[in-house]
Order: C-alpha cells, then structure tokens, then sequence
C-alpha cells in the first residue's frame, strides 16, 4: 500500500484545510501536497523523510521548508520531528485507507507491519492513540521512550552565511574569487568577485565543499546546461552553489574535475 495511487480530495483546496492553507502561503501549500503525494509517503501518514531530501523535490529553500513545516504543525495538517527525520499526517490514513477496518480486512495486517517500523517514532504512540480502535490494534503496546530535555520538533531556519561572517584570513576568499573565475572562463559569463556572487562560494567552502568540488559542479553543468537556451541562464554562483543544489549536482558525479 504504497503511494502509486494517492487520493488527493476537493476538500484539501476548498475545505477548512484548504482555507488554513491559503492562509499559509504558497510554500504551505506546496509542502502539503508534497506530504500526502512524495515518493517516502504511505498510506499510514507516518514515514521518514531527511530535510534535504524534502528541500530538493519542492524547491523550497531550508528557510522556506521550515517556515512551512510551523505552519502545518500550527494548522494540525502535519507534524515533523527534525532528531528522527519523521513525518506524521494524522488524516493521512483516514483518507488513504478509511475510518475504519473489519478484524477480516487484510490491511489490518499491513497497518501493524507498517505502524511497527516505526515504534520508536515520537509519533508512534499519537497514531495508536487515534486508530487503536478504528484498525483493531489493541495488541499493539505504547511505546515507553526515555524522557529526554524538550527540544523544538522543526529545525529553525539556517540563513546563508553571509560575507562578513566568513573569515578573510583562511583563504576562503581568494579560493572563492579563483572559482568565480574559472565559472566565468568555462561558462563564458563576467561576473565580478563582489559580495553577491563570492557569498554563495565562501558559503560553500565553509561548509567543507573543497575548490576542486566547486569545479567540478561547474564543469559538469556547464557541459549539460550550456547548449541549452532555458538552463544556460543558471550557470550562476546563486544557482550553481545554493546551499540544497549544490549537494545535489556535487552528488551526482562527485570528484569529476577531469576538465578542471
């Protein structure tokens, strides 16, 4: 009971959820859709899904996700542990699998193998809570977990490391103007080593991406994107090396510099 056949209904647009997610933006509403509908889902509403993974198949920035996540959580729509990486849509199983199961029924089986995996999920206990009777799980037991210190559920936002806060002395900088250069030989571009354009490098370098990282992401999209009118205008520093693309392009050939 995967998700190849999600149910999305009218009501997500019209209904009161729909009306709490227009209140919350586009991003929220994107983020919603993308719950009930990505590849981690299923049919129970509670999986695994890492922040990155989620920034990169929405778009949305790691400042945007976040913001959007509160929102969901403030709505009741969703709840997202960022220490587990762990999504729970509570009505996700209500509308996927039904409000309620007969002992016969074979799903009842599944939603125990399922729910199990994720025993030690601080959702686990809030989804036996809401289903326990409506699916026959009786001989499931809560799960007892240690007490640990409160944290919050949904990372706070991580803002791009700025020029000023990047230290001048550990060659970040130069390394950074270098890069641009050769962006700028490869990809036939003249941008100025101005803060605009090294902040997103310096960021980079400080995250511990390496000159040779740099390179070879821009020598690998300036040979995919270059003949192409729509995907040559990317090959710019905010694309090429904000902080979610660049892990992308870096991990789909990492060390190719061959041409560097």
């Amino acid at each position: 009971m995967g998700q190849d056949y999600a149910m999305v209904f009218s009501q997500f647009w019209t209904g009161e959820t729909g009306r709490m997610l227009r209140r919350g933006g586009r991003d929220a509403q994107v983020l919603a859709l993308y719950l009930i509908t990505c590849q981690s889902a299923n049919s129970i509403g509670l999986y695994h899904l890492a922040l990155p993974t989620l920034c990169h198949e929405t778009g949305l920035s790691p400042q945007g996700a976040s913001k959007a996540l509160r929102c969901l959580s403030d709505g009741a729509f969703s709840e997202y542990d960022a220490e587990t990486e762990t999504v729970w849509v509570p009505n996700m199983a209500r509308h996927q699998i039904g409000g309620s199961l007969k002992p016969s029924d074979k799903r009842t089986s599944w939603v125990k193998k399922e729910i199990e995996k994720h025993k030690k999920s601080p959702f686990y206990n809030s989804f036996l809570s809401l289903y326990r009777d409506a699916y026959g799980l009786h001989d499931l037991s809560p799960f007892d977990a240690p007490r640990k210190p409160p944290r919050s559920p949904v990372p706070d936002p991580v803002p791009e490391p700025s020029l000023t806060t990047l230290s001048r002395s550990n060659g970040f900088e130069r390394d950074a103007v270098e890069i641009l250069e050769f962006l700028n030989r490869k990809a036939g571009r003249s941008y100025r080593p101005v803060k605009a354009n090294l902040s997103f490098i310096q960021a980079r370098l400080q995250g511990g991406a390496t000159p040779d990282n740099c390179r070879g992401v821009i020598v690998r999209k300036v040979r995919e994107w270059a003949g192409d009118p729509k995907m040559a205008k990317f090959l710019r520093p905010e694309t090429l090396f904000n902080q979610t693309k660049f892990e992308s392009y870096l991990g789909e050939r990492p060390g190719d510099t061959d041409d560097a």
